[in-house]
């Protein structure tokens, strides 16, 4: 397949002027603190050498001088000259301009003016959970980074606030100080806290930098999860939907329940309803009864899936938007040009793909090219490709380029497709193309082919990263049209770079990029685990590796969590993100220089705008041990790597039996953050597992039932005794003698399937009572036992309140007044 390389990252250059053989490329956009790189291009051939004067200045709107930098520099021929300039820490918002003149004779001119970025700084919030309850500790992270990511030089502290649904300040942190650009710190929720959303703010010198929000409500934890998918891809032609759900707890086991399906084709619509029995997974058909129309080529209709736990009636609620597809495949032209020249070979490829992503093959269909006379049958091939090689004469101004596929069902639809390809405009058919061709290892060569329509005697490359042009090179190719180029992978290019080359062609300057991603960053930070799979309470060994002396933050949470949300973690995506965020710019297909914010402005010679190609165990007590710490987040902790660039931690897994998320980054001063690629999972298993199905809270004085779950991961089926206590008098077993401290059930359990068992009491003191229960087999093959609280409430509350009545009366008499 051929290869078509298209820009993520804009780094952004100029071209101020090419005269008399001299090319001046420097950064468009300053920043403070920030080294402004400019390189000028000797390929004159009639002087030896060009002497030049450099002048940046920079002032104020009040006409106030804040930048004035002035160097005379030597550029001899066939030779690049870089000069380096280093931005002031106090530079100051203005106007700035460079001016490069010839001198000693040598007459050149070009002047640019120079955008000033004050946004030199961004952040993120890290949370240990999306969602708190009533008496949680909220702890978070404020991570302040620069535009190299790393901890800012001039910002020493924030400004933090936390508000409350009602915007009421709960508590602020006027002078929040960093470390290595991280800010930590807690808030413990109030027992009758405001339920609702609340906000962390986070300010520098009276301006908002960063904000997030997480929810305060009365929860309890599901269990399990559920996912709703097609079974197939739904097309029209369907006219109905076919899904799976799956029900799995978080420790991988299969739910049993009833899945309860609704599907809308609008917001109010129910256009069927249906339930089905789910063991882990189940399939489901909903039919649209003629009542789909689609307007557009892949509309959504909605479907809400309630299920419900078999035992428990613990309940799931998903929402699910289900793309409904036209037709099988869909078609892209992918070119190798944005414009074709005419009399030069413009080669083009119609891509088809289904749209799970993989190719459709074997499609035919008839190809036409409008103002050619092209008319033709092709078929994809192993790659979902038509490929085309058009031949434009010099009298063809536009191509139209369609393609349709004839679908036999029961009448004869058309996938089409359409798409209109503009000639160039400018001077030149000749173009110049570089391709990566080895893999991009840091500290190793990197190697490319640039490649020209005609004969080169020059060409030059720069590599820009981070907005800044961190080396070039100036290669005399002995008039080839193909040169090999080898760089060395720098950690300067780390995350990202771009490679621009450019050569002069018949007066016109034709140019070309290619990325390079590293996909990783410069503190090349890592984290492991000794174990995926551990019992509850045991240990586990964490293995970290990075910068010495760097600054390590970890976070680890139950998976269940993510039927909240996942946005009060930090992913590498968000750091991508925000470097993207310094460094990216508007984009346009058509125009190279503008995609890398170029400024091109050269006396008799034209720049070419069109011709981009890139298109552990712990030791256990005797006797049972009750799970107590069902923590829903932990291992929120900070570290610092060691001298060798290593360390190991030891750490206690909570009592939960779940799926954890652990997550982990790496702050340097010097070589800024790394991160881990995706959260580790971490599943805590055993053989007998007691899974509780509490409440939140419960009335005193009222009968409950409360329920427990069994799930054996052993071979056999066996009777297992489960024996509830009643500490300290704090509930009756109904039913029961008032003397006794506990109450035991025996049950049989097989391997694998869910066995309830419930026990009915009474709560007899308010505030909080002690659930103690334990699970064993009797040959003590198996035990299993755990520790939770319940919160119990008055039989019902008072609330107070005012009503005002107003009322007149002209004589003596009684009135009764209802509420």
């Amino acid at each position: 397949m051929w290869q078509f390389i298209r820009s993520r990252l804009f780094s952004v250059i100029i071209c101020i002027g090419a005269a008399h053989g001299v090319l001046v490329v420097g950064p468009k956009y300053i920043r403070t603190n920030q080294e402004y790189t400019l390189v000028i291009s000797n390929f004159n051939s009639n002087q030896t050498k060009v002497d030049l004067i450099v002048k940046l200045e920079g002032e104020t709107d009040n006409g106030l001088s804040v930048l004035n930098f002035t160097k005379t520099i030597v550029v001899r021929r066939n030779m690049n000259r870089i000069i380096n300039i280093n931005m002031p820490e106090d530079l100051a918002e203005g106007n700035y301009k460079i001016t490069i003149d010839g001198q000693q004779g040598f007459n050149f001119h070009q002047d640019a003016e120079l955008v000033y970025l004050s946004k030199s700084i961004s952040g993120l919030i890290q949370v240990d959970k999306p969602v708190f309850k009533p008496g949680d500790t909220v702890n978070f992270r404020v991570i302040v980074l620069d535009t190299e990511l790393k901890p800012p030089a001039k910002v020493k502290s924030v400004h933090v606030t936390i508000r409350d649904p009602q915007r009421n300040v709960i508590h602020t942190w006027s002078s929040a100080k960093l470390y290595t650009g991280v800010f930590e710190s807690n808030l413990q929720i109030a027992p009758t806290p405001m339920l609702g959303i609340w906000n962390i703010l986070v300010q520098v010198e009276g301006e908002e930098l960063v904000s997030k929000t997480f929810e305060v409500k009365e929860y309890v934890l599901s269990t399990f999860d559920v996912q709703v998918m097609p079974s197939v891809i739904p097309l029209e032609e369907h006219q109905a939907v076919n899904l799976t759900i799956e029900a799995y707890y978080h420790f991988g086991k299969p739910v049993q329940g009833v899945a309860k399906v609704e599907l809308y084709l609008d917001d109010e619509l129910i256009v069927q309803k249906k339930e089905l029995n789910v063991y882990g997974k189940g399939q489901v058909e909903l039919l649209f009864f003629g009542k789909f129309e689609m307007y557009e080529d892949q509309p959504d209709v909605r479907v809400k899936v309630t299920f419900i736990e078999h035992y428990t009636n613990r309940t799931v609620v998903k929402l699910s938007q289900i793309t409904i597809y036209k037709h099988a495949y869909r078609v892209e032209m992918i070119k190798e040009s944005p414009h074709f020249h005419p009399g030069i070979p413009f080669k083009c490829v119609l891509q088809f793909t289904y749209h799970d992503g993989t190719p459709a093959t074997g499609i035919t269909g008839k190809v036409e090219v409008s103002g050619m006379g092209i008319e033709t049958t092709a078929t994809s091939d192993n790659d979902g490709l038509i490929k085309l090689e058009l031949q434009p004469n010099q009298d063809i101004e536009s191509m139209h380029v369609s393609v349709s596929v004839s679908i036999f069902v029961d009448l004869i639809n058309y996938n089409y497709k359409s798409l209109l390809i503009l000639q160039d405009v400018f001077a030149t058919n000749a173009y110049i193309k570089i391709e990566l061709k080895s893999p991009i290892k840091l500290y190793k060569l990197m190697r490319f082919t640039v490649t020209c329509t005609e004969r080169m005697t020059f060409f030059v490359y720069y590599v820009v990263s981070k907005g800044n042009i961190i080396d070039a090179g100036f290669m005399r190719p002995n008039k080839r049209t193909k040169y090999l180029l080898q760089l060395n992978a720098t950690e300067k290019m780390i995350p990202k770079a771009k490679i621009l080359v450019a050569t002069l062609v018949n007066r016109t300057m034709v140019n070309d990029i290619v990325d390079i991603d590293f996909q990783g960053f410069r503190n090349n930070f890592d984290l492991s685990i000794d174990e995926q799979e551990i019992k509850p309470g045991r240990q586990i060994e964490l293995s970290m590796s990075g910068r010495p002396g760097a600054y390590v933050g970890l976070a680890a949470y139950d998976k269940s969590l993510l039927l909240f949300n996942k946005n009060h973690d930090l992913f590498w995506e968000d750091f991508l993100k925000l470097f993207d965020g310094f460094h990216s710019y508007y984009t346009n297909e058509f125009d190279l220089f503008h995609n890398m914010g170029l400024f091109a402005r050269m006396d008799n010679i034209m720049f070419d705008e069109s011709n981009d190609k890139s298109a552990r165990s712990g030791q256990q007590a005797d006797g049972t041990v009750f799970r107590k710490q069902f923590l829903e987040s932990w291992l929120w902790k900070t570290a610092i790597i060691g001298n060798s660039g290593t360390l190991k931690l030891i750490e206690v897994v909570p009592d939960t039996t779940t799926t954890w998320y652990l997550t982990g980054f790496s702050i340097d001063p010097v070589y800024g953050l790394g991160i881990i690629k995706k959260p580790i999972e971490l599943t805590t298993v055993q053989p007998l597992i007691v899974m509780e199905s509490l409440p939140y809270s419960i009335k005193r004085g009222e009968a409950i039932e409360i329920q427990f779950i069994l799930i054996s991961n052993l071979q056999e089926e066996y009777t297992v005794d489960v024996t509830l206590y009643n500490e300290n008098n704090e509930m009756e077993f109904l039913g029961r003698s008032i003397s006794n401290v506990s109450y035991t059930k025996s049950v049989s359990v097989s391997p694998k399937v869910e066995k309830p068992v419930s026990f009915l009491v009474k709560a007899k003191k308010l505030g909080e009572m002690m659930v103690r229960v334990k699970a064993s087999i009797a040959i003590g093959l198996a035990t299993d036992a755990l520790e939770k609280v319940i919160r119990v409430m008055p039989e019902s509350l008072v609330q107070s309140g005012v009503q005002s009545f107003g009322f007149f009366m002209d004589s003596h008499q009684n009135r009764t007044l209802y509420r």
